[in-house]
């Protein structure tokens, strides 16, 4: 598809001159690039989708409202995912996918950086041209992201334009940077004629999740039926972490209002929650110890709220209807929580001398954390918190 001059949207200045030199690449390039692509035309309902979605499990998860858009367009068609090791979890149990297929994007994962890495997505791509989707949708808007995988594995595409590369697409939007990207992936699919039955995320436990949701329960000794709190201090990005002993007053309030209070999080936050269990004292349950994602949203079920920073614990819990307050530093909530149900979702600030989003890890500004106190936050969550039924 041909565009007028192009006005760059990515994020970064260093992202805008990778897409400005992979549109030069593509005018020298674009009859060879496209060749790339699968022969045929797309038939006008799609027997087979591919979504890709190489990135973490917080933003898997705010898109699977836009899968399952396209499960209720076109539920005869098979619908795979296209997720990195990290985010797959997200999926597990997920009515509207058909398949998780592996994928990589080893230019923002260090475990996976370097020519191995840009050697394993070439090899997934070719893997995918061999048996070519209908239809591929790019969730992400990244340039790589088309090049390596949608260009090779779909006969039509759809994708963000002002990125770059946008002419290896055949239906795009442009990339709107202050809309969360809930909105833009339910966006992306109504262009192809999928409207939204659902903005909330997607996630199913299943019966085993559960089983090992109550098997946590009973090794942390929450009796069965008693009100329970989880708090999960952990995130991706060490500068999106309200401190420590914030987290360990708020353990100490929620105690203090009769809740048991667990902690929670992956292995690689084992020295974080230690460090929020000394502060907060004895008595916090062990809810991070042989839990991983699916049964963290199997306990979620069943906890009266949830206190996080912005993670995927925290977009989790709103899939699960679980009330939760989420902490906001250098991220937006108005992009990376966008959910507005003040009744049971809260996303709290503080005011920030630095524009958010900020994504500089060596940025020196607080990001307003400071001014987010664990008596507010406190508050908060015992004003959300559900009962929990004792079993009859």
């Amino acid at each position: 598809m041909a565009h007028g001059p192009v006005t760059y949207r990515n994020w970064s200045a260093r992202a805008r001159r990778i897409a400005r030199a992979l549109d030069g690449v593509e005018a020298l390039a674009g009859p060879f690039l496209r060749a790339l692509a699968p022969a045929g035309d797309p038939p006008e309902i799609p027997r087979s989708i591919l979504c890709v979605r190489c990135d973490h499990l917080g933003d898997q998860l705010m898109t699977t409202p836009a899968y399952a858009a396209l499960r209720a367009a076109f539920p005869a068609a098979r619908i795979d995912v296209l997720a990195a090791p990290w985010g797959r979890a997200a999926l597990e149990g997920n009515p509207h996918v058909d398949a998780v297929r592996p994928g990589v994007a080893p230019w923002y994962d260090p475990r996976h950086s370097g020519l191995a890495g840009i050697g394993r997505a070439a090899a997934i791509g070719r893997t995918l041209r061999r048996a070519p989707y209908d239809w591929g949708f790019d969730f992400r808007g990244d340039p790589r992201v088309l090049l390596f995988y949608l260009l090779p594995a779909a006969r039509r595409r759809f994708g963000f334009s002002g990125l770059g590369l946008a002419d290896l697409l055949t239906d795009a939007l442009p990339y709107a940077r202050g809309r969360a990207p809930l909105d833009q992936a339910l966006d992306l699919a109504a262009l192809a004629g999928a409207g939204a039955p659902t903005r909330t995320p997607v996630f199913v436990p299943g019966t085993a999740a559960r089983e090992r949701g109550a098997a946590a329960l009973r090794r942390a000794e929450v009796p069965a039926g008693a009100p329970f709190a989880l708090v999960a201090p952990g995130s991706n990005r060490a500068s999106a972490r309200w401190p420590a002993e914030r987290f360990a007053a708020v353990a100490r309030g929620l105690a203090a209002a009769g809740l048991r209070v667990g902690l929670t999080g992956s292995p690689a936050e084992a020295p974080l929650l230690g460090e929020v269990g000394r502060l907060a004292g004895d008595g916090l349950a062990d809810l991070a110890s042989g839990v991983d994602f699916a049964t963290l949203g199997a306990l979620l079920t069943e906890a009266s709220v949830l206190v996080a920073n912005d993670s995927a614990p925290a977009h989790l819990a709103v899939a699960v209807s679980c009330p939760v307050v989420a902490v906001f530093g250098p991220s937006d909530p108005a992009l990376t929580f966008p959910y507005g149900d003040q009744g049971r979702s809260i996303a709290l600030s503080g005011p920030s001398d630095h524009p958010r989003p900020c994504w500089d890890a060596r940025c020196a500004s607080d990001h307003g954390f400071a001014s987010v106190s664990a008596e507010q936050v406190t508050a908060a969550a015992i004003r959300v918190a559900r009962p929990r039924a004792v079993p009859a």
